[in-house]
């Protein structure tokens, strides 16, 4: 008689089914989202402990290493921004507090990362051959886009108080650290003494910006 009773209450409760069907939803780009960096950090892995078997940065425009290495990354990035909106609040900062300060730090993150995308364009950005970049958001930081993104996941993962947000945004953001020692050999065998020089006066991650006048842009495309 219990579950007979409990169909109509079901049916009477549009709410509750949508609280569940969201929860369900949230799982699935949780699940995804966690795949899909898995697998870009088995590349990353194999790029740090092998130049030989190198997948990130690729040898070229699409190869499959260039491949194995963006999808996953770009299916993480846009799986964890409707991961937000599916399980919100389920963190314990429940405070409006989290909006200015989340809201800030996404915007942010993402404005500097975009600019290090147009400073060093979206065809090297993607890990192909170009010149070696010091102006623009490069004066600030060898990895503009890799900090810019890390603060801007992370901040929206507070706006949004979701505790799997935060999780995936958290395991993100430690692969946007990693990559750069994958690609700091490869920028030493590609530009020598000049990128040496570059990475003497600005840090890895972020720091204060020199003036032009003591970096300039080295390297050919």
């Amino acid at each position: 008689m219990r579950p007979a009773a409990f169909a109509p209450q079901l049916k009477r409760d549009p709410l509750g089914r949508t609280i569940v069907k969201a929860k369900v939803i949230a799982k699935v780009l949780f699940a995804t989202t966690l795949v899909s960096e898995f697998t870009a950090a088995i590349g990353l892995g194999i790029s740090l402990v092998s130049r030989d078997m190198r997948i990130w940065p690729p040898p070229g425009k699409q190869s499959w290493q260039q491949y194995y290495i963006l999808i996953p990354t770009f299916t993480a990035m846009a799986s964890a921004v409707p991961l937000g909106i599916f399980d919100w609040s389920t963190f314990v900062v429940d405070h409006w507090s989290r909006f200015l300060v989340g809201g800030a730090a996404a915007v942010a993150g993402l404005s500097f990362a975009l600019w290090g995308t147009r400073s060093l364009s979206l065809h090297t950005s993607l890990g192909l051959k170009g010149k070696l970049v010091t102006a623009g958001a490069y004066r600030c930081s060898r990895n503009p886009q890799y900090v810019g993104y890390t603060a801007a996941f992370l901040g929206y993962a507070l706006f949004c108080n979701s505790v799997m947000t935060l999780m995936a945004a958290t395991v993100g953001g430690l692969l946007f650290l990693v990559a750069p020692f994958t690609e700091e050999p490869w920028l030493r065998e590609r530009f020598g003494p000049s990128y040496d020089e570059y990475a003497e006066e600005v840090p890895r991650f972020l720091g204060a910006c020199p003036t032009l006048t003591r970096i300039r842009s080295r390297g050919a495309a």
